[in-house]
């Protein structure tokens, strides 16, 4: 199990931290790397974890060392999942998925998300697994939620909800075909994803053929090395598992049985606001892999009755972004719903040896009573006097404060 933790810089660029950090890299993932932003985010890399004490242990490290970094350097850094900089004149790092929509690139400068990979040893279970984090996808956004403002020509925008991810998708994803990003389907078999892969890979084919869509042309034909050979972007058969912008992508390329590994193949969980602190870094890890070993120990029947009428659709991940912990989904309330979730994600930790990881629910507790980190910052801007860039400065200085002292 691994995370991909974002976030944001300030008075420093990413060359510079990602030159001067000293951490180990494990089997060939560096800890710290370029995310699509090249100057103001870093991605935070905690890989190849065996349990979730192991995973959440490095965690609190790997950020205390990364933090400390950054300060040594002048620089400052913090969570939220938004960039409270301007990126105007910055131009995204070309992917595959970037160069194929300009629009894509763009829109992924300044928004930041913790993810949380877990390795899948068995088909079955694997699916089970991907297709009940789907249908719970709302409860994720609605406890991770901490991005209600965006920066916008020197001043805060509110963005009218708790999380501005599930709109800015909708936004940057505009030219793909929306089996690439908006819905996930549901799915039982390594075979049917590979079936659903090559059908998204030859609808985006023929956009690009018919010139549908917004693509840099000059670097989707720019000839690259990546140590085996000179290659291009375009032509393509099939896209990779990792260029699929669904909020939980099936990964088989991460599958490591053929060279002695346990995993067959990996979920990566992308839906997750960027927490602003540490400790709720560690509770979403505990929460989602308590459900997890649950689940594995248990099967899905008990535990997926609890959230019937939740379905994952992108309506309610726009639900559960604008109204957080307050929405209503289905008739059901997101406080009650967590709640009921919580002592499975407890039994699981404590029947795989995890018990002490249970401390980490304590936080979800705060987050049910004091508000998640989009209802605190909130608040604090409303004891902040606006004044344009000035009240970006202070909630700022606010986030990298709270990613310091936590909670």
């Amino acid at each position: 199990m691994s995370n991909e933790l974002e976030f944001s810089l300030h008075g420093i660029p990413a060359e510079e931290v990602i030159l001067a950090i000293d951490l180990p890299t494990i089997r060939e993932t560096k800890p710290v790397v370029h995310e699509i932003n090249p100057r103001d985010i870093i991605e935070l890399n905690v890989s190849f974890a065996p349990t979730i004490t192991e995973l959440n242990a490095r965690l609190a490290d790997y950020v205390g060392k990364t933090r400390q970094t950054v300060t040594s350097l002048g620089g400052e850094i913090y969570g939220g999942s938004s960039l409270l900089e301007s990126v105007h004149g910055i131009t995204p790092r070309w992917y595959r998925t970037t160069a194929l929509s300009e629009t894509c690139g763009f829109g992924l400068l300044d928004i930041t998300s913790q993810q949380i990979i877990i390795g899948i040893p068995d088909e079955q279970f694997g699916f089970e697994l991907y297709n009940f984090l789907r249908a719970i996808n709302p409860v994720l956004i609605a406890m991770s939620a901490s991005s209600p403002y965006a920066y916008r020509k020197d001043h805060l925008e509110d963005t009218l909800g708790e999380s501005r991810r599930i709109r800015q998708y909708e936004q940057l994803c505009q030219y793909f075909p929306e089996s690439l990003w908006r819905e996930l389907p549901p799915l039982h078999s390594l075979t049917e994803y590979g079936a659903v892969l090559r059908s998204i890979s030859d609808e985006v084919n023929r956009r690009l053929l018919a010139g549908e869509l917004d693509a840099n042309m000059g670097e989707l034909r720019r000839q690259r090395s990546n140590g085996h050979g000179p290659y291009s972007y375009i032509p393509f058969d099939v896209l990779e598992p990792h260029q699929i912008y669904w909020t939980i992508r099936v990964r088989p390329d991460h599958g490591n049985m053929e060279r002695g590994g346990s995993s067959l193949f990996s979920l990566e969980l992308r839906l997750p606001d960027m927490p602003t602190t540490v400790a709720r870094m560690q509770m979403l890890n505990a929460f989602v892999l308590g459900l997890a070993y649950h689940i594995a120990d248990h099967g899905t029947q008990a535990i997926t009755s609890l959230s019937s009428g939740l379905h994952g659709t992108f309506d309610e991940l726009y639900a559960a972004s604008r109204d957080g912990l307050d929405a209503q989904i289905s008739g059901g309330d997101m406080r009650g719903l967590i709640g009921r979730f919580m002592p499975y994600a407890a039994r699981g930790l404590e029947e795989r040896g995890h018990g002490r990881e249970c401390s980490r629910l304590d936080t979800l507790d705060s987050v049910l009573r004091d508000g998640n980190d989009a209802q605190l910052i909130r608040t604090h801007i409303r004891d902040t006097p606006p004044s344009d860039r000035a009240q970006a400065d202070m909630l700022r200085q606010y986030l990298v404060t709270r990613l310091a002292t936590g909670e």
